[in-house]
This record gives structure tokens, C-alpha cells and sequence, in this order.
């Protein structure tokens, strides 16, 4: 049997460099509007070969409440993944959340450098771990 996929909530022995952080946030950028955007199309082409009216509508609805809610959780974990990295709490990922303040927040978690020795939350990160932020990288 294949194994799960894993979309737990963030391991506090994880942490993720500035690079895997920002490669993330682009490829879950660009990832889930397409994937919306073909799952949007095929309600609206299935809808329409089978006339289902409202259905539409509900059908597109819950794409779009599931996609969002996949955006959001994968796009947290990489934050709190970096925050673990930088050394500051995780609870400055609910500063993402404030409208005016996520852009400061999120340009320093882009742009702050990792700490040089182990914390702990582990050792210092090497390379892209794309594997521990999108959950949809093979293993």
C-alpha cells in the first residue's frame, strides 16, 4: 500500500532555509490557482454536458473552500517551518493572518538568514527540503 500523504501539523524538530522557504510560497502560488482553474473548468464543463443548474455552484464552492483551505494550511507550515529556522516563535505566523502586517512578516521570513548552530529545532538546514512544505513532492 502506498503510504499517506503527510499534511500534519508542523514537527517541532523541523526547520527550512530561506530558499526551500521561498521556493514553497512560489510553487503553492502557482500550483493551486491552476489546479483551481481545472477544477473550476471541469465543474463547469461537466455541468454544462449534464445540465445540473445549481449544482455548479455548490460544486464549485466546495473546490474552492478545499483548495484554500490546502493553500493556507501548506503555506503556514513553510512559515512556521522557517520561523523554527530563524529561532522566533511559531506564533509569528498569526501575524500573516493581519492584513497590514503580513508583508513586513513575510519579507523577513524571506530575507532573514538562518541561525548557524543547531537549535532546537534541529540543525542548521541544507539545500531545498521541498519535501517537508508541499505535501504533494514524492517521497
Amino acid at each position: 500500500a502506498a503510504p499517506a500523504t503527510d499534511i500534519a501539523l508542523p514537527d517541532k524538530k523541523q526547520r527550512i532555509n530561506r530558499e526551500t522557504y521561498l521556493v514553497s510560497v512560489v510553487i503553492n502560488n502557482i500550483f493551486v490557482p491552476i489546479l483551481f482553474g481545472f477544477v473550476v473548468m471541469g465543474v463547469i464543463l461537466g455541468g454544462a454536458a449534464t445540465q445540473l443548474g445549481d449544482g455548479i455552484g455548490l460544486a464549485g464552492s466546495l473546490a474552492f473552500i478545499v483548495l484554500l483551505l490546502y493553500w493556507l494550511l501548506t503555506f503556514l507550515r513553510a512559515a512556521v517551518y522557517r520561523c523554527f529556522d530563524i529561532g522566533i516563535s511559531q506564533f509569528w505566523v498569526l501575524l500573516l493572518l493581519i492584513p497590514l502586517l503580513s508583508i513586513p512578516v513575510f519579507l523577513y521570513l524571506c530575507f532573514k538568514g538562518s541561525q548557524p548552530t543547531p537549535n532546537r529545532h534541529g540543525n542548521l538546514p541544507h539545500g531545498l527540503q521541498l519535501r517537508r512544505t508541499l505535501p504533494f513532492i514524492p517521497q
